[in-house]
């Protein structure tokens, strides 16, 4: 392992090891990530920061050497397309930031479907499959003619929301109320800003307790007290959130309730319970985090 400037990137060492990328790789891919950072938040052009989102995302998974999803591997995503089967299950479905596509792909295998779209910027780590249909495409603003289907329902958005400057935000959720039905569900994942940074900057801090804030492609980690309320103000009905337990989902009994979210929304406005969990520790990390599932019905 090549020499890693430990008191510049005190994380670097720990995040290889979760990620099983060398830290070197890791370090070089902070370094994009963090120009991009600056530059696209303080950049007022919508169309000047949707090129500099097209630029940035080849490049870092190029560094990160991302491939297409493999169909016959084992696929990570297959305990969440189990955790949302009753939501899934015969409906048409369109994935917003599909990356290499491993949702789709595990949704096709499992789930009895209707029609399957996935929606990325980069077509790079597209895979091939005959019962998923992928498309390249801007995901802040785009039309149902885009994606060859007047509408679906569902749509499902794991890990995408935070890839978004907050000035584009509304512009996104505009798309997606285009072509989610009326009655259709969104299911929204992302990383809760209170147990972060979750993107690259853990090269500089790999603890999870909000110590400092994340600085890679990750520009708007949230929190449930900000999401709920607006989404509720667009609209957004009977939301609910499942048991947010890191690696467990798929095997706890319980896994298949769906409950209101307000009581992580008491947990992050409660500086005594922030404070308890944050100190809830193995090995250095938070190990009492939790991130932001929504399941929310369009009106």
């Amino acid at each position: 392992m090549s020499r890693v400037d430990e008191s510049r990137y005190p994380g670097a060492r720990e995040l290889a090891r979760e990620t099983g990328i060398a830290p070197e790789r890791l370090i070089e891919a902070f370094e994009v990530e963090q120009e991009f950072h600056a530059r696209v938040m303080a950049e007022a052009d919508p169309d000047a920061r949707r090129a500099l989102y097209g630029e940035v995302y080849p490049k870092v998974h190029a560094i990160y050497g991302q491939r297409p999803a493999d169909a016959e591997a084992p696929n990570p995503k297959d305990p969440f397309v189990r955790l949302f089967a009753r939501e899934l299950k015969g409906k048409s479905v369109l994935e917003v930031g599909c990356g290499a596509g491993a949702f789709l792909l595990s949704v096709a295998r499992q789930i009895e479907h209707g029609e399957l779209v996935g929606l990325d910027v980069s077509e790079a780590s597209f895979p091939s499959h005959p019962r998923v249909r992928f498309v390249t495409g801007d995901v802040i603003e785009f039309r149902p003619e885009q994606l060859g289907r007047e509408g679906f329902d569902l749509v499902y958005s794991d890990n995408v929301l935070e890839h978004l400057a907050p000035q584009d935000r509304d512009a996104h959720f505009d798309s997606i109320e285009r072509v989610l039905r009326p009655g259709g569900r969104l299911i929204l994942l992302l990383p809760n800003r209170l147990f972060g940074p979750t993107d690259v900057t853990r090269v500089l801090d790999c603890s999870y307790s909000n110590r400092v804030p994340s600085q890679g492609t990750h520009l708007t980690e949230s929190t449930y007290t900000e999401l709920v309320p607006y989404l509720r103000r667009r609209g957004y009905t009977k939301l609910r959130t499942v048991l947010p337990v890191p690696g467990l989902k798929d095997r706890l009994p319980f896994r298949h309730l769906r409950f209101s979210p307000r009581w992580f929304q008491a947990i992050e406005q409660s500086p005594r319970a922030l404070s308890l969990m944050h100190r809830v520790r193995w090995k250095g990390k938070c190990m009492a985090r939790f991130g932001v599932t929504l399941l929310a019905t369009r009106t």
